[in-house]
């Protein structure tokens, strides 16, 4: 079952992830007395592929029901 919240929540992160690491490699190259800009791109890459791949695996697995605790 198409979960529309885990595809809405992956394209917001690879939105966030290229304008942010835009600005970041811009800043860097205005001032490139030693370039930095891959850290963080690598670092929240990582997060990113994990994020779609966990994203990809919900699409084609149908959501269980959350049990609900008794007081």
């Amino acid at each position: 079952m198409h979960n529309p919240l885990q595809d809405q929540g992956f394209k917001f992160h690879l939105i966030a992830y290229v304008i942010v690491n835009a600005i970041l490699i811009a800043v860097n190259l205005m001032n490139p007395a030693h370039i930095w800009f891959f850290w963080p791109l690598l670092g929240w890459g990582i997060g990113l592929a994990a994020h779609g791949y966990a994203a990809s695996k919900a699409l084609g697995r149908p959501r269980r029901p959350i049990p609900r605790m008794s007081r």
